[in-house]
């Protein structure tokens, strides 16, 4: 059977999360309520954003794993009314959930690539 399961450029990943990582940090200066149900702070929240970047840069095995113990720290996040930005919270939650449902993408499987010891996609020079 052949791959159909199509790589996300890593340089993209990182540059659009660096960004966003740092769109977030500067609406954390609005001092936006936390909703019930976050288990998470202002400070919680500057660190696993430097965790995350860290993370797409790294790729570890165990990736998908620390993803899902961010999105329990978010999920209760809300989504806003129509009409209404959304807060550093939810867009936090959005951030976490994105990365988790494509994290194959950015690693694929080693029995597809490379064999066994290489788990991580290959990169080319201009990805790397």
């Amino acid at each position: 059977m052949p791959w159909t399961c199509h790589q996300i450029c890593r340089s993209h990943v990182k540059r659009n999360v660096d960004a966003l990582a740092e769109e977030l940090r500067e609406q954390l200066k609005a001092k936006e309520p936390i909703p019930a149900g976050v288990d998470s702070s202002p400070e919680q929240l500057v660190q696993d954003l430097e965790q995350l970047q860290e993370l797409v840069r790294a790729r570890p095995q165990d990736a998908a794993a620390r993803l899902e113990q961010w999105y329990g720290r978010y999920q209760q996040a809300p989504q806003p009314k129509a009409g209404e930005r959304h807060a550093v919270w939810s867009r936090m939650r959005m951030l976490i959930t994105r990365l988790w449902e494509r994290w194959h993408r950015l690693t694929l499987a080693p029995d597809r690539i490379g064999g066994e010891g290489s788990w991580m996609a290959p990169t080319t020079a201009r990805s790397a």
